[in-house]
């Protein structure tokens, strides 16, 4: 028989923090109610042994890490909780269980509201309640907050429960995001409503289709086949009749998307960089580098097709915060706007995690005239993302209107004028971090998008208008505190060239957004700190940014926008 032996469980020391915070979601009303939150708890390396617990049994397992990959357990990962209605006295939130110690408390729900911080003792077997108010910041009415791309168990390389990632966007301030998982079909409606989240954020399902050796594509909404394995994703192998990159678009679109998406594109095993793609602006073409791209015959696709496809919808230019990928895929657009493809441009954030690179960091905001999520139609939200109605943001809110004297145009749409152009331009942001630069993109092209900084062929990015953005204070009626910047720039004839022309608004700064965005940065804690300053000092991190899709300029009066290097014939 099996030999049995006892042990003793010798139980860690504890301590317990309870979190009673309200939020104030209408930036017109002082109204409160109990919404979605994150809290973060930053200690020193002592402290950092035992974690949170859920009981005190398995607290120096690290509980709360039991879905980190291990790159995230390191460094000044803080303990995270996401939190259904920020007040652990409401299920199914819980009090926090933590090893006794000091630590800084950081409260937040997303980078249109303020933030709440407090240093908190623990001691052993002692309760302490952190209280306050989450303001709304910003007026972000009629905008929804969205993403496009994100991962969780269905995906092979995450292991992100759907509760949690339901949990992340909410309480990020995400209003709308597609599922995405690899060649699989995750549908989380379901938990939006087991949460009762249904007021707060919506979803549909989508699928990246991952192919290996062409890059990875997103296709939504897809709605999942119950008796399908993995939802009856599309199939990009295609046995021995591989479908090329233009057919697999197609046949995304067959299986309901809507939406085709490029995904990622300068990464070193994606679309663009994979095909090593050649812009001719003599010939008006884009094709690619035979001499780069996989052979077709390899990967058992027709040899009479090219490889460069341009029948899908939209591109991310920021996937996560990886800067330098954007720059090249910024330029990849410029190109592609210049040749004519209205190609939406996306900020997402690719997480694969439950906490750290934050679902909705960084994001895509979508005009929807009414931004209920109650009321939310999935139809003209669709509408409007691919006419182009939306800008990408880490944080900022933007708003643009171009005018002549008889007519008016925003994003997306098209203005037809022979006169002196004004362009109205307002940016919002919390009172917590500024942008400060404004820069006007119009009609750019690039040879080679994909050179790196120091590689002969590479060109710096350079707006052709640039100008300084100074801070108003407002007090909105909610009783938070943020900042608006507005100006207004003249285009006239030196500047439009007597030409059609696309005209991108980009807003920067240089504050950084951590640790309400965790997809870069770090600190320094010293839990010995009297002040919130002392205790931590934040050494890097994502930057604030909006970067807007074109309003496009029918300068010759035919009526429409004809690109200057418009392609005749479009694979």
């Amino acid at each position: 028989s099996a030999q049995q032996t006892e042990s003793t469980i010798e139980l860690s020391s504890q301590a317990t923090l309870q979190i009673d915070i309200q939020s104030a979601n209408d930036i017109n009303s002082d109204s409160l109610e109990y919404s979605p939150c994150r809290v973060l708890l930053f200690s020193d390396a002592l402290s950092r042994k035992g974690g949170l617990c859920e009981n005190a049994a398995i607290c120096t397992d690290n509980e709360p890490f039991r879905h980190y990959k291990k790159w995230e357990m390191g460094g000044n990962t803080p303990y995270s909780q996401h939190l259904r209605y920020c007040n652990t006295a409401m299920a199914p939130d819980e009090p926090l269980k933590v090893v006794p110690g000091r630590y800084l408390a950081f409260i937040s729900r997303g980078p249109e509201y303020n933030t709440l911080q407090e240093i908190i003792d623990l001691s052993d077997g002692s309760t302490k309640t952190m209280n306050g108010t989450l303001r709304r910041a910003v007026d972000s009415t009629a905008l929804v907050a969205s993403d496009y791309h994100v991962h969780q168990i269905a995906s092979t390389d995450s292991v992100v429960s759907f509760e949690d990632r339901v949990l992340g966007f909410a309480s990020n301030g995400i209003d709308f995001f597609v599922t995405t998982d690899h060649d699989a079909i995750s549908d989380l409606r379901p938990i939006v409503a087991d949460l009762e989240l249904q007021n707060t954020l919506n979803t549909l399902p989508g699928s990246e289709v991952s192919t290996i050796d062409l890059g990875h594509f997103n296709g939504w909404p897809l709605e999942p086949a119950e008796d399908k394995n993995f939802g009856d994703p599309v199939d990009w192998a295609g046995g021995r009749n591989r479908p090329n990159p233009g057919q697999l678009f197609d046949l995304m679109r067959e299986r309901g998307a809507q939406v085709v998406q490029v995904n990622h594109p300068r990464s070193s095993s994606s679309y663009l960089q994979k095909l090593g793609v050649l812009y001719d602006f003599d010939k008006h073409s884009i094709q690619e580098d035979v001499s780069k791209a996989p052979p077709p015959e390899v990967m058992h696709m027709d040899t009479s097709l090219p490889l460069f496809a341009t029948n899908f919808d939209a591109i991310e230019i920021f996937n996560g915060v990886r800067f330098s990928d954007a720059e090249k895929v910024k330029k990849d657009w410029f190109n592609f706007l210049s040749m004519g493809l209205k190609v939406i441009g996306t900020g997402v954030s690719d997480s694969h995690n439950a906490y750290t690179r934050n679902p909705g960091d960084p994001r895509t905001y979508v005009h929807l005239d009414n931004d209920a999520a109650a009321a939310f139609d999935s139809a003209a939200y669709i509408e409007n993302f691919l006419d182009g109605k939306a800008f990408m943001s880490s944080a900022p809110i933007l708003r643009l209107l171009l005018k002549d004297s008889k007519a008016s145009a925003t994003m997306g749409e098209t203005l037809s004028s022979t006169e002196t152009l004004t362009l109205d331009i307002e940016v919002q942001t919390p009172s917590w971090y500024k942008v400060n630069t404004l820069n006007i993109y119009l009609n750019k092209t690039f040879i080679d998008p994909g050179a790196s900084n120091g590689d002969t062929n590479y060109e710096a990015i350079a707006p052709n208008l640039t100008t300084g953005l100074l801070p108003e204070v407002v007090q909105w009626p909610n009783g938070a505190t943020g900042y608006r910047y507005t100006t207004e720039v003249s285009l006239d004839e030196s500047i439009l060239n007597n030409e059609d022309t696309w005209l991108v608004v980009e807003a920067i700064g240089s504050d950084t957004l951590y640790p309400v965005s965790l997809s870069s940065g770090s600190a320094t804690i010293d839990s010995n700190a009297s002040s919130i300053e002392e205790f931590l000092t934040i050494h890097g991190g994502a930057t604030p940014f909006a970067l807007s899709n074109p309003i496009f300029i029918d300068r010759d009066g035919d009526g429409s926008f004809v690109a200057k290097y418009a392609m005749q014939n479009a694979p």
